[in-house]
């Protein structure tokens, strides 16, 4: 049966009798926040850092390898040439493009090479 109990309908059950479990998947769960410990501060170090800090040749050398791998990787780039700009005729009609690469299917590519957008400075072989 049900009774009135400070403006509620509550049902006469014994409280040894209540089960949970019924109302628990009636609520939706919101999980909390991922904590991450960022503000972490490790007073001991399993890694040396003053000796390395100390060898002051060591990081000089690092540093001269590290400019050297990176003019020798970066140098090829300086000698780079612009691609280089061709007619680009139509074969069904009488239109000619002036481009880079290919407009799409249907056109075939003219011999000369030029170096602008308009194709008018040619290219000068080597």
């Amino acid at each position: 049966m049900l009774h009135l109990t400070d403006g509620l309908i509550v049902p006469d059950i014994p409280p040894a009798a209540i089960n949970f479990t019924d109302y628990t998947e009636q609520t939706r769960y919101i999980p909390s926040p991922l904590r991450l410990n960022l503000n972490t501060v490790y007073k001991y170090s399993t890694f040396p850092m003053a000796a390395w800090q100390e060898n002051s040749a060591f990081k000089s050398t690092l540093g001269k390898l590290l400019l050297g791998v990176s003019l020798v990787a970066l140098a090829p780039q300086g000698f780079a040439k612009p691609a280089p700009w061709y007619w680009w005729a139509s074969n069904s009609t009488d239109h000619r493009v002036c481009a880079q690469s290919a407009p799409g299917t249907g056109w075939f590519r003219e011999s000369t090479a030029f170096r602008d957008s308009a194709c008018s400075i040619r290219v000068k072989p080597f």
